[in-house]
């Protein structure tokens, strides 16, 4: 899942250039949007490789939310180079794509019935949770600290409550023996 990293970064040299908090060498925000936008392109040709072997739900899921990270960046790169907009609704923004890129591994779990694959899948979704969740607050800090616009504790609560309920899926394999994920 490296587009939700790309994002991540992205989402971050985009606010803080738009705070003027920080001047960015080595081309900054037009390396991340490249590299981001070659985690897109590496993750559709993945799912066309793929397409016969996928489970249809899966599958769809993963097609909408890549179709919606497509339809939704070039806008909003485009009113983040024009200036103007608030640091915090860039901030959000990127992060609603990040949730909908994040449902991925979440429909994976629930749309097989091989235990490795649900086991697997679970940890992964509960990491990059996990790390998107830390990155908003850390974001949120570093933000606070340097006197720069931010989002109240409420909008804070909200940003992370979109993450936290985590379908979990359990499995009990032929043995008997329950997989669950914490």
């Amino acid at each position: 899942m490296h587009l939700v990293r790309d994002l991540q970064v992205e989402r971050g040299l985009t606010r803080a250039t738009a705070e003027g908090a920080v001047e960015v060498l080595g081309g900054g925000v037009d390396v991340a949007r490249a590299v981001t936008d070659a985690s897109l392109a590496a993750g559709r040709v993945e799912l066309e490789r793929l397409r016969g072997s996928l489970p249809a739900a899966f599958r769809d899921v993963t097609e909408a939310s890549f179709a919606a990270v497509e339809t939704r960046l070039p806008g909003l790169r485009s009113r983040a180079d024009q200036g103007g907009e608030s640091p915090v609704g860039l901030f959000d923004e990127y992060t609603a794509l990040v949730v909908r890129v994040l449902e991925i591994p979440d429909a994976l779990a629930h749309t097989t019935e091989d235990a490795n694959v649900v086991w697997r899948a679970n940890v992964q979704q509960h990491l990059l949770a996990a790390i998107e969740i830390a990155g908003t607050e850390r974001a949120t800090v570093a933000a606070e600290l340097a006197g720069a616009e931010t989002s109240t504790r409420r909008q804070n609560a909200k940003r992370s409550q979109r993450l936290r309920p985590l379908r979990v899926r359990s499995w009990t394999g032929s043995s008997g023996t329950q997989i669950r994920s914490w």
